[in-house]
This record gives C-alpha cells, sequence and structure tokens, in this order.
C-alpha cells in the first residue's frame, strides 16, 4: 500500500513538472510536443522500474534503472519545487500572467543548475572537519578521545564497493575511539 501511494505522488509531481516544462518558452521554441511527452513517459517508467525493480536484485539492468530513476527523482524534485514557487508566487499564473513564462523558464534554469550542483557534490568525497570540544565534566578517561561522525552515507546500489572502502579507509585513517554513524 505505501508503495502505491509512494508512486502516485511521484506520478503527480512527474505530471505537474512536465505540464510546466511544456510552458517554458525556450523548449517550445526548439522542442516538439510529443518529444516532451515521451521524455517524461520514459524517466517516469524509469523511476518506476528503479523502484520496483531495482531494489533488492542486483543484476546490471537492476542498478541501471536505480541509479536512472534515483537520479531523475533528484531532478524532478529540484523541477517541480522551483515550478511551485514560482505558481505560488504568481497566484498558478493569474498574477503576472504577461511574464510567467519566463519566470517558469528561469525557475526551470534554476532547478537544472541545481541539479547539476548536486552531482558534484554527489561525486566528491566527504569533507572532514576536526573539532576540539571541551567539556567542564567529562571524565578523565574520556579526555582526549577522538570520536568520528558519519551521517547521510546512503550506502546501496547507488554508492558501491570502492566508495565504502574508500570512507572506511578515511574513517580508520583517523584512527577514532569513537564512531557514531
Amino acid at each position: 500500500m505505501f508503495v502505491f501511494i509512494l508512486l502516485s505522488l511521484f506520478t503527480l509531481i512527474h505530471f505537474y513538472a512536465f505540464w510546466r516544462v511544456r510552458s517554458i518558452p525556450l523548449l517550445k521554441n526548439h522542442c516538439s510536443g510529443k518529444l516532451i511527452v515521451w521524455t517524461g513517459i520514459i524517466l517516469w517508467l524509469c523511476l518506476v522500474l528503479g523502484l520496483l525493480y531495482g531494489r533488492g536484485n542486483s543484476n546490471f539492468a537492476a542498478k541501471i534503472l536505480t541509479i536512472i530513476g534515483m537520479n531523475w527523482l533528484g531532478i524532478l524534485f529540484f523541477v517541480s519545487s522551483s515550478f511551485l514557487i514560482i505558481d505560488v508566487v504568481t497566484f498558478f499564473g493569474l498574477l503576472f500572467h504577461r511574464i510567467v513564462p519566463q519566470l517558469r523558464q528561469f525557475a526551470f534554469l534554476v532547478a537544472v543548475t541545481l541539479s547539476l550542483f548536486a552531482f558534484v557534490q554527489a561525486v566528491r568525497p566527504p569533507v572532514v572537519k576536526e573539532y576540539d570540544v571541551y567539556i567542564s565534566s567529562l571524565p578523565d578517561e574520556m579526555i582526549g578521545k577522538k570520536i568520528v561522525a558519519l551521517s547521510d552515507l546512503h550506502i546501496g546500489t547507488l554508492s558501491g564497493k570502492k566508495w565504502l572502502e574508500a570512507r572506511i579507509a578515511q574513517v580508520q585513517e583517523m584512527q577514532p575511539d569513537i564512531i557514531l554513524l
């Protein structure tokens, strides 16, 4: 039931995003409506198949579908959020109706820029920052202990074995006393 609700929500967001994409002047002038619709259908299928077939399967096709689907889901979040902001500001096109297409085009370019930035951030190694924390009531045996805290690892088919091994080596190099996940 949860998967059905999730897929229904993704489908509605997908429909909304491509409905708004079709109103962007740059794309209207350079891409046919059929191309935009077929692109939307193919990306929706990749998302659905990635969620349904990709989970729990480790074959090549499942990994590719998962990678495409999850990356598309991130892009879809940026695109639909950007369009929704413009729609709320313009009261869904009722205000500033003459410049709404240009505002949507700007929102789309912002979403593409954010997506590119996210891809760059996703492939770079995590940033390691060291902080000295002084606690007045800390027991003597805890003074000088090194704690490594890790979050948002997203370990799975998208990260891969090499990525995980590199993170393990990175943590081991620090020689921590305690590791928090």
